[in-house]
């Protein structure tokens, strides 16, 4: 159970913080002193960096906009430590001046969000770690465009205190970080960064194309098992550690025997790992963990897998055996919408052109086909009419090709007519149509009506589709998870 530490931790430090705090006179030579009534800030003269935020009166939460310059200087950059082990502040918004935020700027503090500007290039290391909300039970964050770099652990738990933070998302444009699902990746998704320590979510299946995971990756409370391919050949000595190298509480670890992942110390001593058949796919390792998760040692499971053996990780100090693993690994029952029709998936007499589980989430501009992850440059959205998913043009000739991003914008799949507004999709020997702004889409010639009165459209641009009612025109069954916000198509062999 996560435990809320921030006044112990505040309390364990309290001698240190108090022999390092001067007065405002003390500031006076090298910095300009500002206080607006509610927060006093100093800024350097020199170089701008802001190196004080204390709020006046630490009994009543206030909302931080600081100013772009202070008695004529611009703000330039947060200094190091300048705001942490604090929590008298609401919401925090930083001019579009400042390029960089230094080592443990905000960590051990308590406040609701920050608005990080374009401007900003460097988040130092620790800068967010053991971030709590004020008001809110999760806080999350958005990486701007321009950022390049962040230091080690900036958005853990430390282990000392505590975290609300369950999501990290990243400005599409940015060419150094991506997101998916509120993890952070590197730009081109083959490094995990950073599992936000609050994720609700209990088990996490790593995606087929990443091959490393980074320090302090999975430092949170809530992960219970995770399943690590056998592509996966780099993982940091302190992956599954926090920063005070206390381990995360993960109970169970699904891998490929002596692959990168089997290996005990990277783990608490009483994490149980589980061995997967080298024949098992991303697609069908939620089928295999399942059963995996209640078999013992050369247990027959799935078709899929004919053999599982389970081991307790032990580390050289003298680690205790686990006991049973409980995978839990989540598969979604209910589907796109709501009425009782929709409970079964529907069968038809077309041949199935998407042959992958294909995933999107809704509002993030990454899909997933078979297990790995491509970039996209929108994102889909729920229409607010018809409460029902709608997804990027480009989308369907990416699932349609596997995932083939460089015959994706050049092929004959999708053609489009400006004048009607209609997109014509050629998928094996069907043809479907979709016209903006009508309820209809057309199979083969045949007009057919779409549920729940959604219709295609046109945003910023571009072209908008019902992902459901593509998957039926697909020939494929269609899955809804409410809790992430994800439409599945689940694919055809």
């Amino acid at each position: 159970m996560k435990l809320k530490k921030l006044t112990a931790a505040f309390l364990a430090i309290g001698m240190t913080f108090a022999s390092v705090s001067v007065t405002l006179g003390d500031w006076s030579e090298t910095d300009y002193v500002y206080d607006n009534g509610q927060v006093t800030m100093c800024i350097n003269k020199t170089t701008g960096a802001l190196t004080r935020i204390d709020p006046d009166d630490y009994e009543v939460v206030v909302d931080l906009d600081i100013p772009s310059e202070i008695n004529g200087v611009t703000v330039t950059s947060i200094d190091t430590w300048v705001y942490s082990y604090r929590n008298s502040l609401g919401n925090i918004t930083l001019p579009n001046t400042i390029t960089s935020i230094g080592d443990g700027a905000f960590m051990y503090t308590s406040f609701d969000s920050i608005v990080l500007p374009d401007s900003l290039t460097t988040i130092g290391a620790l800068a967010f770690t053991d971030w709590t909300g004020q008001t809110v039970s999760d806080v999350t964050v958005t990486i701007p465009k321009n950022v390049s770099y962040i230091g080690a652990a900036a958005f853990t738990y430390s282990g000392a205190a505590d975290s609300d933070l369950t999501a990290i998302y990243v400005d599409e444009n940015n060419e150094s970080y991506n997101s998916h699902d509120g993890i952070l990746f590197n730009n081109n998704m083959t490094k995990i960064l950073t599992y936000p320590p609050a994720k609700t979510d209990s088990s996490y299946i790593v995606p087929d194309n990443v091959t490393s995971i980074g320090a302090y990756a999975f430092t949170g409370y809530n992960l219970k098992d995770i399943t690590i391919p056998e592509n996966v050949t780099d993982i940091d000595e302190n992956a599954f550690k926090n920063y005070y190298h206390s381990a995360a509480d993960l109970e169970t670890v699904y891998c490929y025997k002596n692959s990168a992942a089997d290996n005990a110390s990277l783990y608490a001593d009483d994490v149980t790992i589980i061995y997967l058949d080298e024949d098992t796919t991303t697609e069908n390792i939620t089928q295999t963990t399942t059963s995996a998760a209640t078999a013992t040692t050369e247990t027959a499971t799935t078709e899929t897998t004919t053999t599982t053996e389970t081991t307790t990780a032990k580390k050289s100090s003298g680690g205790g055996g686990g006991s049973s693993a409980n995978a839990g690994v989540s598969s979604s029952t209910a589907l796109f919408d709501d009425s009782s029709e929709a409970d079964e998936s529907e069968d038809t007499a077309r041949n199935a052109v998407i042959k992958q589980e294909v995933k999107v989430t809704i509002g993030d501009g990454n899909i997933t086909i078979g297990g790995n992850i491509y970039k996209t440059d929108s994102a889909p959205y729920i229409q607010e009419e018809s409460s029902s998913t709608l997804v990027p043009i480009r989308f369907v000739a990416l699932a349609i090709l596997g995932g083939d991003v460089e015959n994706a914008d050049s092929s004959e799949i999708i053609t489009w007519n400006a004048s009607t507004k209609t997109a014509v999709i050629t998928a094996g020997d069907d043809v479907i149509t979709f016209t903006a702004g009508s309820e209809y889409m057309t199979i083969n010639g045949e007009r057919v009506q779409m549920a729940n009165g959604v219709k295609a459209e046109i945003t910023e641009g571009r072209m908008y589709i019902p992902f459901r009612a593509l998957g039926e025109a697909l020939g494929v069954s269609v899955d809804w998870d409410a809790s992430t916000k994800t439409a599945t198509y689940l694919g055809n062999k």
